[in-house]
């Protein structure tokens, strides 16, 4: 087995969260390793939303003119009920530019977000990315943690000074140093559909509708729209039948392609700590919420400023304390923020089977004629707040 020499942080996983971290410690000239299991980065569009909060951070990591160049812009989002041809719920963001110098709603494809971070890592030669590399085993030793990851069939060894955990749902690292991961399941599924148009369209989004399945299109680039599908548990449609009526009732009459689709549980999860000695973890290997309100890779990548500062201060002084900080207090900021929000979000928009959702949004959308109840819900959904 061939050991590789000591980096100061190591984090297994290269998606959004993985990335950003590796920039955010790379500028500050330490030496990161990130290992990933996958051959390349992420291939579908997956998390498209970028909130305010987020853009905060990519600028702080030079990287926002890139999204701005290649996202769309939502500066207002208006919520279109295709059944009935009407606008329902208008979110005007844009009035939160006295509290963020990005006061609009960016919609980029996943696999964009992951380019544009990749290639910013590369940038810095203190930072290396090796795809392909699924780590098997973590074990601590007093000044270290070694890491052991298969490459072609052949294992290889990895020692730094931390290592993070930003590897997802199913967390190698998080397993590996026993760390519970206690929540709920929901009685509720989501399907998700990427479709394509052979034109750009121009008509109103995000746009929904009601008839025989509950429906959410959302375009997330030129001629790509991401299309949601919530459904109870016990509703046995197929994927493929409910993608193709859910296109119908949100685009009547016009011809599209389906590129990718996939359905999962949604689950509310919450690590019972996000750090074990020089182990720490970040993004959904942490924190696990419902993707009602789009926040989960937006908290994911919040995690990186506050945990960046832990790891400088770890690696000055030499010991996990500031870690420890760091999770205790970034899991009470998760637990009674994104994922109470996103819970309340879930529990109501998918109340009745889906059904709920239109009045819902007619409620909001009165309500939104409030200036205090306004700023004060922009910045939540904005996670300003």
């Amino acid at each position: 087995m061939q050991t590789d020499l000591t980096y100061d942080v190591l984090i297994v996983g290269a998606g959004p969260v993985g990335l950003s971290l590796g920039i955010s410690l790379a500028q500050k000239g330490k030496k990161v390793i990130l290992l990933e299991k996958e051959a390349s980065t992420a291939e579908y569009s997956r998390a498209p939303s970028l909130w305010p909060k987020t853009q905060e951070i990519l600028a702080e990591l030079g990287v926002i003119h890139h999204f701005q160049k290649a996202a769309i812009e939502l500066p207002v989002m208006e919520i279109f009920d295709a059944d009935k041809n009407l606008n329902i719920l208008r979110l005007p963001i844009k009035e939160l530019g006295g509290s963020t110098p990005f006061p609009q709603l960016l919609l980029l494809p996943q696999s964009k977000t992951e380019e544009i971070l990749l290639k910013k890592l590369k940038k810095f030669h203190s930072a290396t990315v090796i795809f392909s590399s699924e780590v098997s085993k973590v074990i601590q030793e007093k000044d270290k943690v070694n890491v052991t990851a298969n490459q072609k069939n052949a294992e290889k060894q990895y020692s730094a000074k931390i290592v993070v955990g930003a590897d997802g749902a199913h967390s190698t690292v998080r397993e590996q140093m026993q760390i519970a991961f206690p929540g709920t399941t929901y009685a509720f599924k989501a399907a998700l559909a990427d479709i394509k148009f052979p034109d750009d369209l121009m008509i109103p989004f995000p746009r929904i509708s009601t008839k025989e399945c509950p429906a959410i299109g959302i375009k997330i680039s030129e001629n790509l729209w991401r299309i949601i599908m919530p459904f109870s548990d016990r509703d046995k449609m197929e994927l493929q039948e409910r993608s193709e009526r859910s296109v119908n009732h949100l685009f009547p009459q016009l011809e599209w392609e389906l590129v990718w689709k996939s359905e999962f549980s949604l689950y509310r999860r919450l690590a019972s700590n996000f750090t074990k000695g020089r182990v720490v973890l970040a993004g959904d290997a942490a924190h696990l919420n419902s993707p009602v309100g789009g926040q989960g890779m937006n908290s994911g990548i919040q995690d990186v400023p506050v945990l960046t500062a832990a790891i400088i201060e770890s690696l000055t002084n030499n010991n996990s304390g500031p870690l420890e900080v760091y999770s205790n207090k970034r899991r009470k900021e998760i637990e009674k923020g994104v994922n109470r929000f996103t819970h309340i979000l879930t529990r109501i928009l998918l109340k009745s089977k889906g059904k709920m959702i239109k009045p819902v949004f007619k409620l909001l959308n009165y309500l939104m004629r409030f200036p205090p109840l306004r700023r004060k819900f922009l910045k939540k959904i904005a996670m300003l707040s």
